[in-house]
């Protein structure tokens, strides 16, 4: 593929402070395209594995496209167009939501104190408050006109929520805020970018962590209980505890969806959710110390523990898992499940 060539400009009066940016002004107007940095991408062992991942025809090439004496990198789709170039690609551009943010939210104490998650799911406030099914949706906003603008403008915009949202959506609204006091007390408040850190001054868990937390918590404490109120046998879970220690074949993984999809678990997964909205004091009991190894699985991946680069598992996960679910129900005093065979 040949390349139009840009002349480089020779540095005069009058030349732009930030070069390139009148060149790359069709792409972000026009096109309504926003530049994103992939990491990954930066060389050519870390694109190659991207394009793996991403397939149906991608690859990656390392070659001195412009004659500097540097290698570049290029990720090519089935078509041989470019899509990543030494690291930089496009993607649908969501400015008018960015745009209303700060207008919003013009200082930094008002981000703080408005962070934008919670300020895009304020834009709907959409509401799953029935105790008896919290999974429906009970209330929402209109949609506001900038918002209803930037969709005719094919805009990446605000989705509105759903009618109805998953098990794992309703739990991780109480878990969440359950991992948050779990931070608060150990570590103390966070500072004004909403960072917990330790009395070494190192980063603990961020968003992604706390979702990671959060979700082991969700397995071991709601599916892993599901799965064990619907069956007597033993190896459905012996199953489960391998897919949640990542070793697990690709069969056993089928195996385990198809026992997770089953309708008794998932009605026994509604229930036991349905019991921790409700009873979020006395689940606490349960729910925070799964929370709290999933932080400390987090700190350990991130090298903030002396577990780090261990070649020992922190725990038995087998053993884990059942003994999360005794203590689940001993905690519960086996309220909320009762298999029904279906």
């Amino acid at each position: 593929m040949t390349l139009r060539r840009l002349p480089r400009p020779q540095v005069v009066k009058g030349t732009p402070s930030r070069i390139g940016v009148h060149e790359i002004m069709p792409v972000l107007l026009d096109l309504q395209r926003d530049i994103k940095m992939i990491s990954e991408a930066q060389c050519l062992n870390g694109a190659t594995n991207l394009a793996q991942r991403w397939g149906k025809g991608h690859r990656a090439e390392e070659g001195d496209i412009n004659n500097d004496g540097i290698p570049d990198v290029v990720i090519y789709d089935e078509n041989d167009n470019p899509v990543v170039v030494n690291g930089y690609t496009t993607t649908q551009s969501n400015h008018p939501v960015r745009y209303q943010y700060f207008t919003e939210n013009p200082t930094k104490d008002s981000r703080k104190a408005n962070p934008m998650s919670k300020w895009k799911r304020n834009i709907y406030g959409a509401a799953y408050d029935d105790d008896e099914n919290p999974f429906k949706r009970t209330s929402i906003k209109a949609k506001p006109e900038w918002l209803s603008k930037a969709e005719s403008a094919h805009y990446r915009t605000i989705k509105e929520p759903k009618e109805t949202r998953s098990p794992y959506q309703a739990f991780q609204e109480v878990a969440s805020a359950m991992a948050l006091d779990i931070m608060e007390h150990v570590y103390g408040p966070a500072d004004e970018k909403g960072i917990f850190r330790d009395a070494q001054g190192k980063t603990v868990p961020d968003k992604r962590g706390i979702i990671m937390a959060t979700a082991f918590a969700y397995n071991t404490g709601i599916v892993g209980p599901a799965i064990s109120n619907t069956t007597d046998e033993e190896w459905p879970l012996q199953l489960f505890a391998k897919v949640l220690d990542s070793t697990a074949t690709d069969a056993e993984r089928k195996q385990v969806n198809k026992i997770k999809n089953s309708k008794a678990v998932k009605k026994a997964i509604k229930e036991h959710v349905t019991y921790v909205w409700n009873n979020s004091d006395e689940a606490f009991q349960y729910i925070a110390p799964l929370i709290g190894y999933g932080l400390n699985v987090w700190r350990t991946d991130h090298g903030l523990s002396p577990n780090y680069k261990s070649s020992e598992p922190i725990v038995n996960m087998e053993e884990f898992v059942f003994a999360t679910i005794d203590f689940v129900v001993n905690t519960q005093a086996g309220v909320p499940v009762q298999a029904d065979g279906e």
